[in-house]
């Protein structure tokens, strides 16, 4: 209508990849003659939702509101896989596999609101901003490397494991105030005001694996995040337009 209007855009993309690639080389050094082949596979699937939306309300000549809505999801699963064996004149030196996964989800919604009047005398006008927006990133990995050297004394196994559990969330709020009031034809003088709040959290949860599945936390790679800003501005601004 001719004091409401609304417009916006949504998308969506899907997109699923898988590599797989076999890598051989050799190296000759001194008597030595070190060949490394290895197999690769990795898959990759990920899926994005994106809305931006705009409502413009006019209910007279002198105000003027709008809001801004906005979300976006996104989701990507990855898997990974690989097995080598290397050889040193014929004979094994080394052979293992490793392997990772990884899901996340990636949510995020928020908003804007604008107020704005003028009043009858030009040039004078006041405004209001009010932002709010909020972000979370929830991921879970699992990564295995298990391998065995052979030597002449006896083998070495080695098997490490760990699953990683990982949030960090963010949450943004701000506001801003502004009054114009002329002082002559070609100048102006605002006033301001400006507060911004912003609150993180941020986790990370590491856990070591062993061969039955159990599981014990691992403290110095995980840690645990709260911490917050809050700022509050005042201004006041001379403008002069002129040719």
């Amino acid at each position: 209508s001719k004091k409401l209007s609304s417009y916006g855009s949504y998308s969506f993309s899907n997109r699923n990849n898988e590599v797989t690639s076999n890598q051989l080389s050799q190296n000759n050094f001194q008597n030595s003659l070190i060949l490394n082949n290895q197999d690769n596979n990795n898959t990759t699937a990920s899926m994005n939702h994106r809305l931006n939306w705009n409502l413009e309300y006019r209910p007279d000549s002198l105000n003027y509101i709008k809001f801004s809505p906005n979300f976006s999801f996104s989701r990507i699963d990855g898997q990974g896989f690989s097995n080598y064996i290397q050889q040193n004149n014929g004979t094994i030196n080394s052979a293992g596999i490793t392997s990772n996964g990884s899901n996340s989800d990636v949510p995020a919604i928020g908003g804007n609101v604008l107020l704005n009047h003028r009043f009858i005398k030009r040039g004078r006008n006041i405004s209001l901003n009010v932002s709010l927006n909020n972000s979370e990133n929830d991921q879970a990995k699992d990564d295995l490397n298990q391998y065995t050297n052979y030597q002449a004394g006896g083998n070495t196994d080695v098997y490490r494991r760990q699953q990683l559990d990982i949030v960090n969330r963010s949450l943004n709020t701000g506001a801003s105030l502004s009054y114009n009031e002329p002082l002559t034809r070609s100048s102006n003088l605002e006033f301001n005001y400006n507060f911004n709040y912003t609150k993180y959290k941020n986790e990370r949860e590491t856990f070591d694996i062993d061969h039955q599945g159990g599981e014990i936390r691992n403290d110095a790679l995980s840690n645990n995040y709260d911490y917050s800003f809050t700022t509050n501005r005042i201004g006041v601004n001379y403008r002069v337009n002129q040719k």
